[in-house]
């Protein structure tokens, strides 16, 4: 049951293209005998991708998702018209999933924060720090991609710790390596998922991660976080807990930092 409920994603995905293409068929065998009408090659591949989109969004599957549907029948067009080599599709469905590991079972893409962002979180930090007790800060990055954050927090202030998780196994394997060659002692980066992770003794928690997990997710942090803690969410909302700070950042996206204090 875990492994059906880690996959179910993408098989709902595989599942929606099937009923796209067995509704397709049919009305392509409609229009022949009825009409004497036949669609183009590429018509057939539009109406694909689009009953796929369609069919994607009425069961709300997250944007990256819907985004892969669409575009899926196109892909594999052009990949039988050019004729690639049959062991290249192996070999991206293997590089996709080292890249996107979380995805399939924690409905999280690889979002990167961006250096814009690394400033305002020190910034952050800089005022707790100053504003509360001088013991050293203990930051948590959820799904922390290739620790880019980590690093140059770590840099910035070398008095408080760091930790990362990611569950990836190719930004994992990056990040592990990144922050071994910083040279960097208040660094940690662990394998592990996001619910797995015990976040009593932290005082900042930053997520980047998508608006599927921010309910759960707000249910955790507000159980386990200490009181005057401080959740950091790149872009991602709460529903029905609106943050006591936002913050948004003069970069090209005008990033939003939503903040929540714990008490």
């Amino acid at each position: 049951m875990q492994l059906l409920n880690r996959f179910r994603p993408i098989l709902t995905a595989i599942g929606l293209q099937l009923i796209v293409l067995i509704g397709l068929f049919l009305v392509i065998q409609t229009l022949w005998q009825g009409f004497s009408i036949t669609l183009s090659l590429w018509t057939k591949v539009g109406i694909q991708a689009g009953g796929a989109l369609l069919l994607s969004y009425i069961f709300r599957l997250p944007m990256w998702w819907i985004i892969i549907q669409f575009t899926a029948p196109f892909a594999i067009m052009l990949a039988i018209i050019f004729n690639l080599p049959t062991w290249l599709y192996p070999l991206a469905f293997f590089a996709l999933l080292l890249f996107y590991w979380n995805s399939a079972d924690e409905r999280v893409p690889l979002y990167l924060s961006n250096k814009i962002t690394w400033k305002a979180l020190g910034d952050i930090l800089d005022t707790g720090s100053s504003t509360k007790s001088t013991k050293p800060i203990h930051f948590m990055d959820l799904g922390c991609g290739f620790s880019g954050t980590l690093v140059a927090l770590a840099k910035r202030f070398p008095q408080h710790h760091f930790t990362g998780v990611e569950t990836a196994p190719l930004p994992y394997l990056v990040s592990l390596i990144r922050c071994l060659l910083s040279g960097h002692d208040n660094i940690k980066i662990q394998r592990k998922s996001l619910w797995d992770v015990d976040l009593s003794k932290y005082n900042y928690v930053y997520a980047f991660l998508s608006p599927e997990p921010m309910s759960r997710l707000y249910k955790k942090i507000t159980a386990e976080m200490p009181k005057d803690g401080r959740f950091i969410s790149n872009s991602f909302v709460v529903p029905d807990f609106p943050s006591n700070d936002t913050r948004i950042l003069d970069d090209r996206r005008q990033t939003e930092l939503h903040i929540w204090e714990i008490s």
